[in-house]
């Protein structure tokens, strides 16, 4: 691509995610508070945990997603063997998509809980929450598929109006269902037709946008396939695993339903602004592996854009901390100024991640995989080891405990990311 083109596709890409994140925003803001007024703390944390339970999608990806728009990008590659990559890939997500199956039919038929102590399997509602997570879990993993296809083929747009038609329908059923029956199994089962919904969209549009044939990968190309996504697997594994060690923490280890839904709440808050840059800067990842260096050059830039938007984020957050716990949560149910300290710290450990961000997607077009696995890695052990030594030295509160962690490891995450985006080939651009 050309500077012109790049911006281009920059530019509208960010107008559709605006509109998608201001649909979610909305949601968030709006009908999120209202549906916990109506139903309460501990039936939302059920709708809750359908959603934590999707942060599984990364390790059942296998670096795949990545690996095709790495391939696929590579300005060498040609149309039949574009063909044999997307047909490889669709084999390997069929077979995976299968595993989830026979995983999620052992955990319904033994009654083995896979939600932690917050949903053990005597839960009355254990039966309609393990079976949407592991339909939404399976949507998840092959919408995954189909979008890693759509920003092969620069149609990233594509992916922010999924989102959005994946936002409306659910907030739609919710108001449906709050307004009729009222039922948590319609709640918790809402995911699923939302996704479904999305899933529906992103064939159509690579139906008719995408034209590839459908053939016999060869051996090689399987495994030049494999080979790649263990690349990014190692990476995309540990990413996914440091993203969810707060929801992991809480699922697993405390036995307080109401926690998974104030950490919902809180994480939709502090994240959406790093969600907002995140879909605008995706296409730093195949731009950077077609021109690293005219990408090189704009990475101070948006550095700096991100951290403005951050401070201005955490300065809301810091001015406004009481109204907005007290309009999410009710008095007689949470502790507001306990639950505004987390929200603060959560903010300020957004904005070390916004920092890292134009840093993390660069690295990954430039295929440094293997190093910025060992960033997480890192991060990980951190963190595991701060969470213990504050759990049995402090006697911190579980949800006091993560916020901690999730502060410092953010800072040691953009301070990593940095010295490495500083050893590459375009180093000296990183200097100023």
């Amino acid at each position: 691509m050309t500077d012109i083109s790049a911006r281009k596709y920059m530019l509208g890409n960010a107008r559709t995610n605006l509109v998608r994140v201001g649909v979610s925003t909305l949601a968030t803001l709006v009908i999120t508070p209202f549906i916990i007024r109506h139903i309460g703390l501990e039936k939302y944390s059920y709708v809750a945990l359908t959603s934590f339970f999707i942060s599984f999608s990364g390790f059942f990806d296998l670096g795949l997603s990545k690996s095709l728009v790495y391939l696929l990008n590579d300005p060498e590659v040609s149309q039949p063997q574009r063909n044999q990559y997307l047909t490889a890939q669709g084999i390997i997500i069929g077979a995976i998509l299968l595993l989830i199956v026979i995983i999620g039919l052992f955990s319904l038929l033994t009654g083995t809980s896979v939600l932690g102590k917050s949903l053990p399997a005597t839960d009355p509602h254990f039966m309609i929450v393990t079976f949407s997570s592991f339909l939404v879990l399976m949507l998840t993993v092959f919408d995954q598929f189909l979008c890693s296809i759509l920003e092969s083929f620069f149609l990233l747009h594509h992916v922010n109006q999924g989102v959005t038609v994946k936002v409306m329908t659910l907030n739609a059923l919710y108001l449906l269902n709050l307004f009729t029956w009222n039922s948590v199994s319609l709640y918790v089962f809402s995911s699923v037709l939302a996704i479904l919904a999305a899933t529906s969209y992103y064939g159509y549009v690579v139906h008719r946008h995408v034209h590839w044939q459908f053939c016999r990968p060869s051996g090689m190309t399987m495994k030049t396939m494999l080979l790649q996504s263990f690349h990014f697997f190692r990476f995309s594994m540990l990413n996914s695993l440091y993203s969810v060690l707060p929801r992991l923490s809480v699922m697993y280890i405390s036995s307080d339903l109401s926690y998974i839904g104030i950490l919902d709440v809180i994480e939709k808050l502090s994240m959406s602004v790093i969600n907002l840059c995140s879909s605008i800067l995706r296409p730093l990842f195949s731009l950077s592996r077609q021109a690293p260096q005219k990408i090189a050059r704009q990475l101070m830039k948006v550095m700096a854009l991100n951290g403005g938007m951050g401070l201005a984020f955490v300065g809301v957050i810091v001015v406004f901390n009481r109204f907005i716990t007290g309009y999410f949560f009710s008095r007689t149910d949470v502790d507001l100024a306990f639950i505004g300290r987390i929200l603060i710290l959560y903010a300020f450990g957004s904005f070390f991640l916004l920092l890292g961000q134009p840093l993390s997607f660069y690295l990954q077009g430039e295929g440094k995989t293997n190093r910025l696995s060992m960033v997480f890695g890192v991060n990980i052990v951190i963190f595991l080891l701060l969470y213990v030594g504050m759990k049995e030295w402090l006697q911190m509160n579980a949800l006091q405990n993560l916020s901690v962690c999730y502060l410092l490891v953010s800072a040691v995450y953009l301070v990593n990311l940095y010295r490495l985006a500083r050893t590459t080939r375009h180093s000296r651009l990183l200097a100023y």
